[in-house]
């Protein structure tokens, strides 16, 4: 599969999912997102777990899973049982690693051999990976990884991808000759997790935004990412990988658990759900510019967020808005224009969605 076939996949609905097989990783940089560490013990249990990921990779519709964490590979029971899950019903199986195990051509030939049913490695990197695992160690795998016909693709954080240092060292290390520009994804550095507060200001500077608080200043625009949902090591499901969703129990966006309904029958509630489509299609902006959210108890005047995330948790915050939305966006009509609209703009044919 092409690696700009895999990132496209990630926006369509529930075309493809993301499962945390643990928090545990066996390094610890400075700017992750879901916080992982050597010290963390969370993961899934494998009983339950085997049971839940039969049910994923047999849902209608799903064409990948990418098993993340933490690091995938430091649950490898899980992990073994996600792969064999994926080869049995045909999905395309990816792990998201950092790469710590490119030591040495025997640590690295070592782990790929024990994992038989590897199809992809999406390796993460950039300056704060770089502190733990040099990218000398990125090219053994690249190199080992490719030997054994799997596919690689790599994500880096950077925010200024065409003249950073680090990108100049990847490309005379790594190299292209390698690893095609094609196969790299750049996504920015995000202000979530540890990056909120464990940076340098320097380092932060990518995360300043200049322009103001409040409702003015939030970008009106989809939000591309509620089409791929994450499963967390205890079998909460989300439409949404931001950990405020995770902490918050109550919170619209954790769309089910494992526990209680299978994936696919959480697929079809979701498909379904007002709430999640509009916020796919208008954002949270665009609710504050549709819907009567104020008179639902949205306090504009006290809103001080910059993000679409920012502005998404506020709304989500308000008592029975959800609802309320959902409510008056079936009165007005609204679901054959999302129907509509997410045909033009993610290619979503619900006249083709598998039952």
């Amino acid at each position: 599969m092409r690696i700009a076939d895999i990132a496209g996949a990630t926006f369509r609905f529930h075309n493809a999912v993301y499962v945390s097989l643990t928090e545990k990783c066996p390094i610890r940089c400075r700017h992750c997102f879901v916080e992982s560490a050597p010290s963390r013990e969370e993961q899934a249990e494998v009983a339950a777990f085997t049971r839940w990921i039969e049910g994923v990779a047999a849902a209608p519709g799903l064409e990948i899973v990418f098993f993340s964490g933490g690091e995938p590979f430091s649950h490898p029971l899980a992990l073994r049982a996600g792969l064999r899950a994926c080869r049995k019903h045909g999905v395309y199986p990816i792990v998201c690693t950092s790469g710590f195990f490119g030591r040495s051509d025997e640590s690295t030939r070592r782990l790929l051999d024990n994992f038989p049913e590897l199809a992809c490695l999406w390796i993460s990197t950039d300056v704060f990976h770089e502190e733990f695992v040099p990218l000398e160690h990125l090219r053994r795998v690249t190199l080992l990884a490719k030997e054994r016909g799997l596919d690689v693709g790599f994500q880096i954080v950077d925010d200024d991808p065409e003249h950073s240092p680090f990108m100049q060292r990847f490309a005379a290390v790594v190299g292209h000759d390698l690893v095609p520009r094609d196969d790299i994804v750049i996504v920015p550095l995000a202000k979530q997790g540890r990056a909120e507060h464990e940076l340098t200001p320097d380092e932060k500077a990518g995360l300043r935004v200049d322009r103001g608080a409040g409702i003015e200043v939030v970008p009106r625009k989809h939000c591309a990412w509620l089409g791929t949902p994450w499963v967390r090591e205890d079998g909460v499901v989300s439409a949404c990988p931001n950990l405020d969703v995770f902490k918050a129990a109550d919170h619209p966006l954790q769309i089910g658990r494992l526990d209680d309904d299978d994936f696919a029958t959480i697929s079809r509630r979701v498909d379904e759900d007002l709430y999640v489509q509009t916020l796919r299609i208008f954002g949270p902006a665009g609710i504050v510019d549709r819907f009567p959210v104020e008179e639902w108890g949205w306090d504009r005047a006290a809103f001080q967020g910059k993000s679409i995330c920012d502005l998404c948790h506020s709304l989500a915050k308000v008592p029975g808005l959800p609802d309320k939305l959902r409510a008056a966006a079936e009165a007005s009509g609204e679901r054959e224009k999302l129907d509509l609209l997410r045909l033009a703009i993610y290619k979503e044919d619900r006249a083709k969605v598998p039952s």
